[in-house]
């Protein structure tokens, strides 16, 4: 029983008797040393909810409001107004300008794989620049050069393997153009085609198309793809998209996807939102998909652009995960900031539109924390709703022990054993 009192009054001691230590965490441990920033990241789902659940946690422990930094997606060019206009003058027989609309239409398109257009939307645009091309009119006395024909057949036959059940009928269009779209059609129909395999090695987070067709997640497999050029375009949540043009063969392809900007904000422009706020380190939160579920990944950061801890806390379930990240890291920034922990010996920070994560992106010397230090830079912050009054100890039990669970937990554990240990050693004698 001697024992069980002694744990009591320790449990008290630790409760009552002042504000809690650097390890249990919590607002009493000073003054705020973490400004809290929520990235909210292109595509990225649920973003909404990860955003509320970090805003949730930093109101737990005292972290104060949270600042919304979005970052833009990247600019994708606007093709379908364009392909409008091209078609519009084609049909008009202007095969001059509309050609020239539509060369760079397929220009952007080519080097975007089709961002933007379906498979429909790309077989209108090969067909009406292979119409285009072959300069074939309603005149039954015009034969156009035969060079210039073939070249616009290249592009019919592009369109008939994407959108073979076009109707092209001479009452509409001129019979040649009519003639040379069937014989595209059955080119593309000719089950002794050759064909090929296309494999894109993408992120089992990424959504693959090709030539405009359903989103495939990666990595993707395409079977029965015709020989020659075709379109692949690539959607990862927090990476650029990227897209390109392929050429095929009979056999296998296979598509690597090479490295790409980083959708996220880098170490150096986190540290300087956190100077201009008055806090000696930045808590960055961003949304990662995963096979896994969504998931927060979070980085402490100092006033120099250095990254000090990271975290990756799952948001499925409970949301102690995600508590015990952000308690741990701010308690690692209080830590620091007292200088119980050393210093690293190089600060590294994050070039803007770089990644460290995984390896796939960019890392710049300390010295590059420089390029992005003057607070007046950055934009207005945009912040979360100020963390409501927390309940305190005197006025609402309660309410206190359900903002300082862990510490609860903790104590609640404590005693329970020290009082099983106290009743075996009085039983045993």
């Amino acid at each position: 029983m001697v024992a069980a009192a002694t744990a009591l009054n320790l449990g008290i001691l630790l409760t009552v008797g002042g504000s809690p230590g650097i390890a249990l965490g919590g607002p009493g441990n000073g003054r705020h040393v973490v400004h809290p920033i929520f990235v909210n990241v292109p595509d990225a789902p649920q973003d909404d909810l990860a955003r509320d659940r970090f805003d949730r946690a930093a109101q737990r422990f005292g972290l104060g409001p949270v600042e919304v930094v979005v970052i833009d997606a990247p600019r994708v060019p606007e093709v379908v107004e364009r392909l409008k206009t091209g078609i519009g003058l084609v049909t008009r027989l202007d095969f001059g300008r509309g050609l020239a609309t539509l060369d760079e239409v397929a220009a952007d398109v080519a080097a975007t794989g089709g961002a933007g257009l379906d498979s429909r939307a790309l077989a209108d645009l090969y067909f009406h620049r292979g119409w285009a091309m072959s300069r074939v009119d309603f005149n039954p006395a015009h034969v156009p050069e035969s060079a210039a024909r073939a070249q616009g057949y290249a592009d019919l036959a592009r369109a008939a393997g994407l959108d073979a059940h076009r109707t092209v009928n001479a009452t509409q269009f001129p019979a040649l153009l009519a003639e040379d779209w069937a014989r595209a059609v059955a080119g593309a129909r000719d089950p002794d085609r050759e064909q090929a395999t296309v494999v894109v090695h993408a992120a089992p987070e990424a959504f693959v198309t090709l030539d405009g067709g359903n989103p495939v997640r990666g990595p993707a497999t395409f079977v029965g793809v015709s020989s020659g050029e075709h379109l692949v375009h690539v959607d990862e949540p927090t990476f650029a998209p990227w897209g390109g043009t392929i050429t095929t063969e009979r056999g296998v392809l296979d598509v690597s996807i090479p490295e790409r900007r980083a959708l996220t904000l880098p170490d150096v422009e986190a540290a300087a939102r956190a100077r201009r706020m008055g806090m000696p380190f930045a808590l960055v939160a961003e949304p990662r998909p995963g096979q896994g579920g969504l998931s927060l990944a979070l980085r402490l950061v100092d006033q120099g652009g250095a990254r000090r801890d990271s975290a990756i806390a799952r948001l499925a379930g409970d949301e102690g995960a995600l508590d015990a990240a952000v308690m741990r890291l701010d308690e690692q920034a209080r830590r620091l900031e007292l200088g119980e922990v050393a210093p690293p010996r190089t600060a590294a920070t994050t070039a803007p539109g770089a990644s460290r994560d995984g390896g796939r992106g960019l890392a710049l010397p300390g010295a590059a924390a420089a390029a992005v230090d003057a607070p007046s830079a950055l934009p207005a912050p945009v912040l979360v709703a100020p963390a409501p009054a927390r309940p305190g100890l005197q006025n609402d039990p309660v309410g206190w022990s359900r903002d300082h669970w862990p510490l609860v937990t903790a104590v609640g554990v404590m005693l329970a054993t020290t009082l099983i240990l106290s009743i075996g050693v009085a039983s045993s004698h």
